[in-house]
């Protein structure tokens, strides 16, 4: 796996918090990447703006889902399976991930909505072209 920083090896590493990947270019590049207890990647490594949008989508999908539960989490990760090409938030590119929050702040209810996520759906429309595609609705 490369590191999608700087472009050399990822290894597979052990921490105490459990396994990881670690860019061997490390000290000059700190790129790390999540493995599951088996070794496997978590999703697909990203580069810094892909990791932000990604947990910008987490945060949208937190606030329609309220997956402080399983079962909450569980709806998010169907809607998503149903939703997007891949069904996973860390399977997604920057352009899937884009769209998706543009949709999604679409489904959050205006009262509800932050400053901060009132500015990125402003951001969006002016810097989006084409027509965002429908993902489906989580209604």
């Amino acid at each position: 796996m490369l590191c999608p920083v700087c472009g050399k090896e990822m290894v597979l590493k052990k921490s105490k918090f459990g396994l990881f990947y670690g860019c061997t270019g490390y000290p000059e590049c700190k790129t790390t990447h999540g493995a599951h207890p088996d070794g496997s990647p978590l999703g697909i490594p990203a580069d810094k703006e892909t990791r932000e949008l990604r947990i910008k989508v987490h945060a949208l999908l937190e606030k329609i889902f309220n997956y402080k539960d399983k079962q909450g989490r569980n709806r998010m990760y169907s809607w998503l399976k149903e939703n997007t090409s891949k069904g996973h938030i860390s399977m997604l590119d920057k352009d899937e991930l884009t769209k998706l929050i543009k949709v999604v702040s679409e489904k959050i209810p205006k009262d509800d909505r932050t400053v901060f996520e009132k500015q990125e759906e402003a951001w969006l429309n002016n810097n989006c072209e084409g027509k965002i595609e429908d993902y489906g609705g989580a209604e």
